[in-house]
């Protein structure tokens, strides 16, 4: 997806696009550089100038090469795991070693963890009207999961439901001023647990 701007003294559209990582956006537009005034970027991200005339053949020409090159299965979202952990594992050590690794971007993905098989050890408490916080536990090793976004789904979250969870490690500044540890595991997908 891209969006543009004209500039109206020189006629040139220019902006920026993002794509998913099926599609390379750099090889689409390095097919079509008559288009372009100028263009640049990489595999996901890119930026154009070109003709404001021309604003509707670019937009033909790229939804053409999509159409061409995608299928319905590259529109749906996959979570790259870095790493299996158990929960006895998730602490500010495991933190600390993760923010030795930033700063994270496109380059340098922030890590994303599982602990499989957890269970909800307690009714899920909602904050700021949208967001959960879930604590899950392993044996005896409880861990709290910020949820972002996920307060409409407190209800499928009981106590006793065993889950597979992704995660991020992540600083947490707000906790820190506060004197609570400086990190926060951050929920990034949740599945039932996979027995076998």
């Amino acid at each position: 997806m891209f969006v543009l701007s004209s500039n109206r003294e020189d006629g040139v559209a220019q902006g920026s696009g993002r794509s998913i990582p099926a599609f390379h956006l750099l090889d689409a537009l390095e097919d079509m550089p008559d288009l372009f005034v100028r263009f640049g970027g990489h595999k996901q991200a890119a930026g154009v100038g070109l003709d404001a005339a021309r604003v509707s053949e670019f937009r033909e020409r790229l939804n053409a090469r999509a159409t061409a090159l995608l299928r319905p299965e590259d529109f749906e979202r996959v979570l790259e795991i870095d790493g299996v952990l158990e929960l006895r594992d998730v602490n500010e050590a495991a933190a600390e070693e993760v923010f030795l690794l930033a700063p994270f971007g496109y380059g340098n993905p922030q890590p994303v963890f599982a602990a499989m098989d957890v269970e909800v050890a307690a009714p899920p408490l909602v904050f700021a009207d949208k967001h959960l916080r879930l604590t899950v536990r392993h044996e005896s090793r409880k861990v709290s999961l910020k949820c972002w976004n996920l307060a409409e789904h407190a209800g499928e979250l009981t106590p006793g439901t065993r889950l597979d969870v992704a995660f991020t490690l992540e600083e947490d500044p707000y906790s820190a001023s506060r004197g609570y540890p400086g990190w926060a595991a951050v929920l990034r997908d949740v599945r039932p647990a996979q027995q076998g």
